[in-house]
């Protein structure tokens, strides 16, 4: 009788150790289709990725800043909280203020000839003026009144306004007031922020900046104006920008282009050299196009 009771057990225990087996295998087999679904899934994933086309771009600039208003999109950065000298940069700011105390119709007297204001800061934004920066200031000051203020002092307030952080003015034209301090600080991304703002607020004063060269209607003689930006008719969609260059800020250069899918973009770079800035730009635009028609073939 014992051994039959020991017999019985141990079929009981090779059956369930079978079933075991069976669960397990079974178990097993549902893990691994698990597991090869999501290796699919995360191949599929990493396909449909855009590449990163702003990789290895090797930039001369100290700080570089790649954007897109329209979304708020970041597309690029580079040491872009960084504060360096503006340079003529600092012209955007100038012209900005100007218009806020210059009426439309109010003729400028400039270089011995009488100009129309837009007229004026198209020419100074083209060519980057410095005698005609200071001009549109002392105009601007003569009409605004003020006893206790600046136009610096104005420059800076609208900076603050504008939420520019890392920004604030020296000199109306941008020029180095010193061997060791610039006319005017910020930067990257507050150059970005300031010119986006700029397109939308004084979009004709920019115009002449996306010419290579043209003449100025004045009451006398035209004037001959040649855009210092080298850079403008190796960017597809440009239709905006600012040069600045001297010894301390380096080169720097800020352009607004439209690549064709409905939604401008701001690059800026500073502190790279007189050439190199433009070679950095086009590299920053090149990198955002490539990016841009990647993106638009997932839609």
């Amino acid at each position: 009788m014992m051994e039959i009771n020991s017999t019985n057990t141990q079929n009981k225990l090779r059956f369930i150790s079978a079933i075991f087996a069976l669960v397990l295998s079974i178990a097993l087999f549902i893990y691994s289709l698990g597991f090869i679904s999501m290796n699919k899934q995360k191949t599929s994933v990493a396909h449909i990725l855009p590449p990163n086309t702003f990789e290895n771009l090797n930039l001369k600039a100290k700080a570089a800043y790649v954007f897109e208003p329209q979304t708020k999109t970041v597309l690029f950065k580079k040491n872009e909280t960084l504060q360096l000298p503006l340079a003529s940069i600092t012209k955007i700011m100038t012209t900005l203020v100007a218009r806020d105390y210059v009426d439309e119709k109010q003729k400028i007297k400039f270089a011995d000839k009488n100009w129309r204001v837009e007229d004026l800061i198209n020419y100074v934004l083209m060519v980057s003026s410095n005698d005609g920066a200071k001009e549109l200031a002392s105009v601007a000051m003569w009409n605004a009144g003020y006893k206790n203020k600046t136009f610096i002092d104005l420059m800076n307030e609208k900076a603050k306004l504008l939420g520019l952080n890392q920004t604030y003015f020296l000199d109306e034209a941008g020029l180095d007031v010193s061997d060791t301090q610039s006319g005017g600080y910020g930067s990257a991304k507050d150059v970005a922020k300031m010119f986006a703002y700029a397109i939308k607020r004084i979009p004709n004063d920019l115009d002449a900046t996306a010419i290579k060269d043209t003449w100025f209607r004045t009451d006398s003689e035209d004037q001959p104006a040649i855009n210092t930006n080298k850079a403008l008719n190796s960017i597809p969609g440009f239709f905006a920008g600012k040069t600045g260059y001297t010894y301390l800020a380096g080169g720097n250069l800020v352009v607004a282009f439209d690549p064709g899918f409905s939604s401008p973009v701001v690059a800026v770079v500073l502190g790279s050299t007189k050439e190199g800035r433009f070679d950095d730009i086009k590299k920053l635009v090149n990198a955002t196009i490539k990016q841009k028609e990647f993106e638009a073939k997932l839609r």
